[in-house]
């Protein structure tokens, strides 16, 4: 399952929704064909102090000519409570395209009973 979000609020430990965005031309809003990028990778760094919690990992083209991309978490990436600032960066045209960012909040999980 993934989101098309400018914004996830998720519970520590979460790996759904993937982070997933559908890259727009800056100054049209059209959609980004990404048909002749090479790569993708996900970068995540705490708001707090600017630690990178996710750096340069490999992330995923869903549909390359339909601009869209998404990072599958794996369990390191959500095991902290913060807020966050996630954002791509792809090699398109033997150039860096960079996105913009999504906020992520990564919050203690709700105790089933607690409430």
């Amino acid at each position: 399952m993934a989101l098309n979000a400018r914004s996830y609020d998720i519970a520590v430990g979460d790996l759904e929704p993937a982070v997933q965005m559908t890259v727009k031309q800056k100054h049209t809003n059209a959609v980004k064909d990404l048909t002749t990028a090479s790569t993708v990778h996900f970068y995540l760094r705490d708001e707090s102090d600017g630690t990178m919690k996710v750096n340069a990992v490999a992330a995923a083209f869903v549909v390359k000519a339909d601009g869209t991309i998404k990072y599958a978490w794996i369990a390191d990436d959500t095991d902290t409570v913060g807020e966050y600032l996630g954002w791509f960066v792809i090699d398109k045209d033997t150039r860096p395209y960079t996105t913009t960012s999504v906020e992520i909040t990564i919050r203690e999980a709700y105790k089933r009973g607690s409430e």
